[in-house]
C-alpha cells in the first residue's frame, strides 16, 4: 500500500464560504455519503473552488437525518476557531 500526494494550494474555509461549502458538502451527501468530520479545515478553498479533504471518518449509506444534521452544523464548524482539525501547515519549499 501507498499514499499519492499533491500539494495543493489554497485556505481553510470559512463562515464567508459558507454557501460553497454548503455545496460541496451537499454533493457527498447525494451520492449517500455522509463526511463525518465536516469541520472548517476539511474545506479547501483553491482558486478553482472547494476541496473536500480528510474522509477518515466517511460512512456509506448515511441517513438523511445524519446528512441533515451534519448540514446543519457546518455554520458553526466554518465559526470554530479552536484549531480542532486543523493538523500542520507546510510552510516554503519548492515542490
Amino acid at each position: 500500500m501507498g499514499f499519492l500526494l499533491e500539494k495543493i494550494e489554497g485556505r481553510p474555509a470559512s463562515i464567508q464560504d459558507l454557501d460553497i461549502c454548503e455545496a460541496a458538502l451537499g454533493k457527498l451527501h447525494e451520492l449517500g455519503f455522509l463526511h463525518g468530520d465536516a469541520n472548517r479545515y476539511n474545506f479547501l478553498v483553491a482558486e478553482g473552488g472547494v476541496k473536500l479533504l480528510d474522509f477518515e471518518c466517511l460512512q456509506g449509506n448515511a441517513s438523511r437525518e445524519s446528512m441533515h444534521k451534519e448540514l446543519e452544523s457546518l455554520r458553526l464548524q466554518l465559526t470554530e476557531d479552536s484549531g480542532r482539525g486543523g493538523g500542520f501547515i507546510v510552510q516554503g519549499g519548492s515542490n
